[in-house]
């Protein structure tokens, strides 16, 4: 019997397959997967854009918020979670664009923790033209630039854990994503 070298060929052609051609697919599966979360996740801030320019005196009601993530999750993969309570923060717009610090001052009983509710439940004073005092919510005080006008900015945070198919060493079997942003409302 004679040993053309078509066993040995197999054999290579066994631990390439292992070695190789495997850890690429199976990473190649993780990677779309992490993808796809990731796509999904700018969808749904998006979607909280959306939410927020439409009606900016709920642009920090989290509940609402996470009632809107929960509509969207019937169309994603993975949950996606507001990670924290929105923050409600102003600045002063400068007619070069620029910005600087508004003035926040608040009426007595009220501080720096009671601002973001108090667009969710009492909501921002609306003016169609811009200024420079906006009056934050019914009674929680006021918000002044001593030059330009103010405007409101709310921050999200969204959450989501991505179900991967091969776990990874750091990660297991799921990979945990972030993305926030900051938008103006008003």
């Amino acid at each position: 019997m004679s040993l053309d070298g078509r066993g040995s060929a197999s054999i290579e052609l066994a631990l390439v397959t292992l070695f190789f051609f495997l850890p690429l697919v199976t990473g190649t599966a993780d990677f779309m997967f992490i993808m796809a979360g990731r796509s999904q996740m700018a969808a749904a801030m998006r979607a909280v854009h959306i939410f927020a320019w439409s009606d900016p005196n709920d642009s920090t009601n989290a509940d609402d918020i996470n009632h809107l993530l929960a509509l969207r999750a019937g169309t994603d993969v993975d949950s996606i979670t507001l990670a924290e309570p929105p923050t409600l923060s102003f600045t002063c717009l400068q007619s070069d664009g620029s910005e600087t610090s508004a003035t926040v001052t608040f009426n007595s009983g009220y501080s720096q923790s009671d601002l973001s509710t108090a667009a969710a439940t009492s909501g921002l004073n609306s003016k169609p033209v811009p200024s420079s005092t906006e009056t934050i919510g019914s009674g929680i005080g006021t918000a002044s630039c001593a030059t330009g006008s103010v405007q409101a900015k709310v921050t999200y945070v969204l959450n989501d854990n991505v179900h991967i198919p091969v776990p990874l060493p750091k990660y297991g079997d799921t990979f945990p994503m972030t993305i926030s942003s900051t938008i103006w409302v008003h």
